[in-house]
């Protein structure tokens, strides 16, 4: 099951550390939305690398949650969104305003 991670504070509370991957250069967030891939004709990339869960990616293709090799793509033509494939489903990844 996919989920975040989370970091403790120097006052012991949690804060939960987001899913991100990078793709053309933007951060992507994770969602709980998923959504279908149109076509294999549609992917734009795959995860090629991932940093430590409380990192942030910092090429393209890189994730903090691992799923390495997995593909992923731009849900509109203005790259607002991600669809990426995470186990069984691809979820959603914003793009951070």
């Amino acid at each position: 099951m996919l989920c975040g991670c989370s970091k403790t504070q120097s006052d012991n509370t949690k804060v939960e550390q987001p899913l991100i991957i990078m793709a053309g250069g933007n951060l992507y967030y994770w969602t709980e939305e998923t959504d279908c891939l149109g076509s294999a004709d549609d992917i734009d990339g795959y995860i090629i690398s991932t940093v430590d869960k409380d990192k942030t990616p910092a090429k393209d293709g890189e994730t903090n949650f691992g799923c390495i090799g997995n593909p992923y793509a731009y849900g509109n033509e203005n790259g607002d969104w991600l669809l990426v494939k995470t186990e069984d489903n691809y979820h959603i990844f914003k793009k951070q305003e």
